[in-house]
């Protein structure tokens, strides 16, 4: 609500009615990342259009994404290669600033691009010096004494006269009925149950643990295994595998 209220101090009511009242979600969402968007291109004329995209989570085993500028790949209009502007969940989960950092680290790879400078390698993870120039460019700086050694010089941040210059872009940002929800995914049907086997080296004849001091005297089968290819033969001592029952297992505390 704090956010709600700052944002129609800064903006005006009737702005952020007209984002706060759409009847889809997605539509209040998509409608300020891409205004946010237009802002960032009206100061740098050079930023091409893009298709602005939002996904729930940018996990993955590398890491998490918190966007992304791809080159091409939507047309539109019959218009080839506009480039996407993607931003996860987990972007989105941040305050407007966060969000914002976010958008114009993206216009930067969109900055290089246009202009046809490379500012990136390593498969797009390694940012390199020309980023951060074009990251300058754009507001934004890089404080760190030295470069990530996977990502380079990814981590710029904004500059307080950036997060000044955009306080409007920032207050609808903030002003988004969204975050980042919990997925459950359905319960799985519990299986069939596996079948406790033993052998003579497995615990028969009431021993409390088998011959290579294991704790327990028997061993897991699948039931499928144990009902089609039944009999299960041990291979080291070469008796039948039996199933288990605990209550005819003799434990010996001696």
């Amino acid at each position: 609500m704090q956010h709600l209220a700052k944002a129609m101090t800064l903006v005006g009511i009737e702005k952020v009615k007209a984002v706060k009242l759409s009847n889809q979600v997605s539509d209040q969402v998509m409608k300020t990342l891409n205004t946010v968007w237009k802002a960032v291109q009206k100061r740098n004329p050079e930023l091409p259009d893009v298709f602005m995209v939002a996904q729930m989570s940018g996990q993955s085993g590398k890491g998490t994404t918190y966007g992304h500028y791809r080159y091409g790949g939507w047309s539109v209009r019959d218009e080839m290669a506009v480039p996407e502007v993607m931003l996860s969940g987990e972007c989105l989960r941040q305050n407007g600033e966060g969000i914002l950092e976010t958008i114009i680290h993206e216009a930067s790879h969109g900055l290089a691009h246009v202009r046809g400078v490379k500012d990136v390698s390593r498969q797009n993870r390694y940012h390199n010096k020309k980023f951060v120039q074009h990251a300058e460019e754009l507001g934004m700086e890089y404080t760190l004494d030295k470069p990530d050694n996977t990502h380079g010089y990814t981590a710029v941040t904004l500059r307080s006269e950036t997060v000044e210059l955009y306080k409007e872009e920032i207050a609808l940002l903030d002003a988004m009925p969204v975050s980042l929800g919990v997925v459950r995914s359905p319960r799985a049907k519990q299986g069939i149950p596996r079948v406790r086997a033993i052998c003579h080296c497995k615990g028969r004849n009431g021993r409390k643990k088998d011959v290579e001091g294991n704790a327990n005297p028997w061993i897991n089968f699948g039931a499928t295994v144990w009902e089609e290819i039944s009999p299960l033969i041990c291979g080291t001592c070469h008796e039948t595998y039996v199933e288990y029952y605990e209550e005819d297992f003799i434990v010996d505390e001696d």
